[in-house]
């Protein structure tokens, strides 16, 4: 009778820590979901405002180290933990129509304990 108290005494110990360790791992993913979110958001303000500006100086006006690029760098950097090692890139290429231009918005991110994470946007401004 005091073997099998022991067995299932073990055996429920072993579900308390798959249940700590299932806690453990949801908040973990909850804390990524947040930061995606939150870099999703960074990059679409970014392209919202490209989208905004005069289409004949969107290109400057967004260059990397301008006031609008540096303004919103700082914002990424203030929400996303690890973004100043990983600084926030924007990419222009040339779309399918002679005055479009595609734009790529990439936002990156380090948590202490996982790999980078990015996040990538894509969008055509109209010039």
């Amino acid at each position: 009778m005091l073997l099998e108290a022991l067995v299932a005494l073990v055996i429920f110990s072993l579900g308390l820590l798959g249940l700590v360790a299932l806690q453990a791992r949801a908040i973990s993913l909850d804390q990524d979901s947040r930061y995606r979110g939150e870099a999703a958001t960074l990059a679409n303000q970014l392209v919202g405002n490209m989208w905004l500006t005069n289409s004949a100086t969107v290109k400057d006006d967004y260059a990397t180290g301008t006031t609008a690029f540096n303004a919103w760098k700082a914002q990424v950097v203030a929400a996303l933990p690890g973004a100043a090692n990983y600084p926030p890139t924007i990419t222009w290429a040339p779309a399918v129509g002679e005055r479009e231009n595609r734009v790529t918005v990439t936002v990156s991110w380090k948590l202490p304990s996982s790999d980078v994470r990015t996040y990538t946007t894509t969008a055509e401004v109209v010039q």
